[in-house]
């Protein structure tokens, strides 16, 4: 609930929790867990370790399809599957979102 929220107090897994500087901490200061987007997850593991950007996109798209059993019309760009897509620029900041073949944004 909190990923991609300013710093404040939510609610998480039923327990209220503090999200500051990137981190959600239960009031005791213990770590409840990532606010960290998916865009970021991407960017992460494309700059820091030393993953090719196309895997790093693999990774965060056809991987979980996978997991998820819907691997045969998610998760990568061929035809028969759903048109999903995010469009980003150099520095990661999502440019275009297309769902379905619509574009929005």
């Amino acid at each position: 609930m909190a990923c991609g929220m300013p710093d404040g107090v939510y609610e998480l897994g039923g327990q209220e929790v503090i999200v500051a500087d990137k981190a959600a901490r239960l009031r005791t200061g213990s770590l409840a867990g990532s606010v960290l987007t998916l865009r970021e997850a991407v960017r992460n593991v494309a700059r820091h370790c030393g993953i090719p950007l196309h895997e790093a996109v693999k990774m965060a798209t056809l991987n979980p399809a996978r997991f998820c059993g819907v691997d045969d019309h998610k998760g990568r760009i061929a035809p028969g599957y759903d048109a999903d897509l995010v469009l980003f620029d150099e520095d990661f900041q999502i440019k275009q979102v297309i769902i379905g073949g619509k574009t929005f944004c």
